[in-house]
């Protein structure tokens, strides 16, 4: 992170909106949950335009991994907008995670399994193994949540293959250990 701040300080604020949200991406994953919303309010008219799915993207995971569900309809809202204006077709598959995650913590167990299934099945068929893993993670926990410990192994499963493919080590420890959850 240090060094792509040097790097953007350096070129001055053109070309480098895409790296602002890589920053921010590694700052959720790391947990500093406050300095990628920092960063995240930064404004800026490159990111606002050229990298609104990023955007988009960067805030619907920053609000699952707190927890903010008050905030997801607003950016549910936005990606759907946003995709139907542009034509984006893996924004639709980021806003019916959102969507199914926020509604699976209001207690919509229904809906919100159904939105994560249309997620999957949207990144199934874009082909992108790695939104595909994360959400069949909140599927695992919605079909454990309704006592379905098949289906949540078969999605835990899933995920644990596609993440020891791709060499990722946290989320292979989460597959894991909803995957061992299906069993007790």
């Amino acid at each position: 992170i240090e060094r792509l701040d040097r790097s953007q300080a350096a070129q001055g604020r053109v070309g480098i909106s895409g790296a602002r949200l890589w920053i921010v991406m590694t700052l959720i994953r790391r947990r500093a949950f406050g300095e990628a919303r920092a960063r995240l309010a930064v404004q800026d008219p490159v990111r606002d335009t050229q990298n609104r799915d990023l955007t988009l993207e960067a805030w619907a995971d920053l609000i699952a991994a707190e927890g903010a569900w008050d905030e997801a309809s607003a950016i549910v809202a936005e990606a759907r907008d946003w995709a139907g204006r542009t034509g984006l077709r893996f924004l639709p598959g980021v806003a019916d995670r959102l969507e199914g995650q926020a509604d699976l913590a209001g207690g919509e167990h229904v809906r919100g399994t159904a939105l994560l299934e249309q997620a999957r099945d949207t990144f199934t068929k874009l082909e992108v193994p790695w939104e595909r893993a994360r959400t069949e993670l909140s599927l695992a926990e919605a079909y454990l949540g309704a006592a379905s410990r098949t289906e949540a192994a078969t999605a835990a499963q899933a995920a644990l293959e596609t993440f020891t493919a791709l060499g990722a080590p946290g989320e292979i420890k989460q597959a894991a250990a909803l995957l061992a959850q299906t069993t007790e």
